[in-house]
């Protein structure tokens, strides 16, 4: 499985805002949504660097990049880390949904059809496993731990989610979706900084 690599200074908590604000002005394109050959990136921060994952060489970028192999196999056992976030988007309850219908006199846009939850460790026992499953990775052990970021902040969006950090090991169970996953990450909000795959073969 072949990536490349991208490092930049943490400017505070907002990583999507100075990953891609970083991006727009180094003049790269590869991740407009007009581009036909529009690239993957994941991403994550590490003490005080945010490290990006993309699936192709950037087009006439000044960033220097790092390439990026992880060889593994079907049946292969790794150990790793994922930083996901807390808050989980859920749909609404459609009775909840009806309520706020007649609340507000109209339909509900498509942002007001979820809400967030801050999910508990209970609830997190059982995201996980279904998760690393879309993943292609069986036989997870995993622990939950207090992410060393602990808040990732959107200041356009006034947000910011909880963090919580994944430590786990797994076997992979079907090569395809594990590298689909280590590519592109896992879960939620992944546009934010969260679900990319740091993994080690045991």
């Amino acid at each position: 499985m072949q990536a490349y690599l991208i490092v930049l200074p943490k400017q505070g908590n907002d990583l999507h805002g100075t990953l891609f604000n970083a991006l727009r002005q180094a003049g790269i394109k590869d991740f407009l949504p007009e581009n036909p050959d529009r690239k993957s990136i994941v991403f994550h921060a590490n003490g005080k660097h945010i490290i990006a994952r993309i699936n192709g060489v950037l087009e006439n970028s000044p960033i220097p990049m790092i390439s990026e192999t992880l060889n593994v196999n079907e049946g292969d056992r790794i150990r790793g880390v994922v930083t996901l976030s807390r808050d989980r988007k859920v749909l609404i309850a459609p009775k909840d949904r009806a309520a706020l219908i007649e609340k507000l006199g109209r339909l509900l846009k498509t942002n007001e059809n979820h809400k967030y939850i801050r999910m508990t460790d209970d609830d997190l026992n059982e995201y996980i496993p279904y998760l690393f499953a879309k993943a292609g990775l069986v036989d997870v052990q995993f622990k939950p731990s207090e992410s060393a970021l602990n808040h990732q902040r959107l200041t356009k969006r006034n947000k910011s989610f909880k963090t919580v950090d994944i430590n786990f090991e797994a076997k992979i169970a079907d090569l395809g979706a594990f590298e689909q996953a280590w590519i592109k990450g896992i879960g939620q909000s992944k546009t934010y900084g969260f679900g990319m795959i740091r993994a080690v073969v045991i």
